[in-house]
């Protein structure tokens, strides 16, 4: 037997023998919509999470998209800085190779000019000269016989700070007394393996230890292994073109070259062959 009541339900159960069952319960059928309706959103929201969980969904691709750009940013600020990085070294390397070469050319053509020089040269037109390009390597002193002694000075001061040659010096100068030349001096020194040099010099005044003033005096010297450290040389303006050309000939890349000179042989080698 069932029997309603307004919203409310009433049941009433029987026995199989058709007696009277137990007591009628009341069920209020709003409270049951309600807890039904909170039932299926629960299951609902359990489903959608599970689905989310199993498949990539909105959300979660809105994470991996946003994963995915940032990623994409970290590689290109690398292969930036990677590619800044090999610019700057290249234009560092530039940098050094064009010194290298300035520095060679400079020192030839200052080697060359003071073998231009003689007693009949212009020799204020040539200090002008030194002046203009070498500009602050360039000097001037009064020495202890109260001669002119003008003199410039290269060195290859950022290969040696680099590392990359031993520090290595140019000397050239020339002795004046008044208008008159008197002498001019070529002078190479190296501190690889210790310390070589070469010293040049052309005499117009006076006479140098050679017996003829036509024949050039060469003086090498051996340090106690045997390695040439230093070599001395003295002619005078009387000595053959062919004589003078290797007189002078040093070798400018001792100034650049990678470990530079390791010993007198190898920035003159002309006199020690």
């Amino acid at each position: 037997m069932r029997e309603t009541r307004g919203t409310h339900r009433l049941l009433r159960f029987e026995n199989q023998d058709g007696g009277p069952g137990p007591p009628a319960h009341t069920i209020d059928s709003n409270k049951c919509a309600t807890q039904w309706c909170r039932l299926c959103r629960i299951r609902s929201l359990a489903w959608w999470h599970h689905r989310e969980a199993v498949r990539p969904g909105k959300f979660q691709g809105v994470g991996t998209m946003h994963s995915r750009v940032i990623g994409s940013k970290s590689k290109r600020w690398m292969w930036l800085s990677l590619v800044t990085c090999f610019v700057l070294l290249a234009f560092l390397a530039s940098v050094v190779a064009l010194y290298a070469v300035y520095l060679q050319y400079s020192a030839s053509n200052l080697i060359l000019s003071a073998k231009q020089l003689s007693p009949t040269s212009d020799t204020n037109k040539q200090i002008a000269i030194w002046r203009r390009q070498f500009q602050a390597k360039y000097s001037e002193e009064t020495n202890a016989n109260g001669n002119r002694v003008c003199e410039i000075r290269l060195n290859n001061g950022l290969l040696s700070l680099l590392r990359l040659v031993p520090k290595t010096q140019l000397i050239v100068s020339m002795e004046k007394r008044q208008e008159q030349l008197l002498a001019v001096f070529v002078v190479m020194s190296t501190e690889a393996n210790g310390s070589a040099s070469v010293w040049i010099q052309e005499l117009f005044v006076g006479k140098t230890r050679s017996a003829d003033p036509k024949q050039l005096y060469v003086d090498g010297r051996r340090d106690g292994s045997g390695r040439p450290w230093k070599t001395v040389v003295e002619l005078t303006g009387a000595l053959p073109a062919a004589e003078k050309e290797r007189a002078f000939a040093i070798d400018t890349k001792c100034l650049v070259r990678f470990g530079g000179c390791r010993d007198a042989s190898q920035i003159m080698p002309s006199v020690w062959r």
